[in-house]
């Protein structure tokens, strides 16, 4: 996660905050303050900004000014003396998608950066809760094909302050979710049938020969 940090030795007030583009780029304006630092422009090596702008905007206002090399979210925090501003540059879920095997399937989660989740399991129904903490959603559709592991799907924005990114899975009986691995750039969880669900078809067994048989009778 990229941050910007912009400190102060009395109160920061937050003014104006928006986006402009040609180049894609952030502002900040802080109102009552004045630049005293002898370095006014500087580079930033991320994949998200390209450089970093202090400007005396007016008399009274501080224009802080990020030039992106890509649109991305952010949010901005304060301490609690309100002497730092921090702009943190999240990673984001771009897609989610579940591609169905014979014994349950891989569901691919593709992000823009790492990202950690905790896994918890619920019961009735039986359900696994998936978070991502600090991660936004850039989409909240989980491409689900037919199937008969997991029963419906739900992303979502389930807070942000923190920010954390939910997924939601009912799954049949017997399913297991495992834990992630990194591959080509996305997270696949693997889907586990332990028991076939119901909704599944169960295959014939095939009789046995038999070549040779006895009759014992008991007393």
């Amino acid at each position: 996660m990229l941050q910007v940090l912009i400190q102060s030795e009395s109160e920061l007030d937050l003014g104006v905050a928006g986006t402009a583009t040609n180049p894609d780029r952030i502002f900040i304006d802080i109102p009552n303050a004045y630049v005293d630092v002898p370095k006014h422009s500087f580079a930033v090596e991320g994949e998200q900004v390209e450089s970093v702008r202090l400007a005396q905007y007016d008399q009274t206002t501080v224009r802080v000014a990020l030039t992106l090399k890509q649109q991305a979210p952010y949010a901005m925090h304060q301490n609690e003396r309100k002497t730092d501003l921090a702009l943190r540059f999240l990673p984001w879920i771009e897609s989610a998608e579940f591609v169905s095997g014979l014994q349950g399937g891989v569901l691919i989660v593709q992000g823009t950066q790492a990202l950690s989740c905790n896994i918890q399991l619920l019961d009735q129904p039986r359900r696994y809760m998936v978070d991502f903490p600090g991660v936004l959603m850039k989409t909240e559709s989980l491409v689900l094909s037919e199937n008969p592991w997991i029963l419906a799907a739900e992303l979502s924005q389930w807070s942000v302050n923190p920010y954390v990114a939910r997924m939601v899975l009912d799954v049949a009986e017997g399913v297991q979710l495992g834990a992630p691995e990194l591959q080509r750039g996305a997270y696949r969880f693997p889907v586990t049938a332990v028991v076939r669900p119901k909704s599944a078809p169960v295959p014939l067994a095939r009789a046995t020969p038999v070549s040779t048989a006895r009759y014992l009778r008991g007393k």
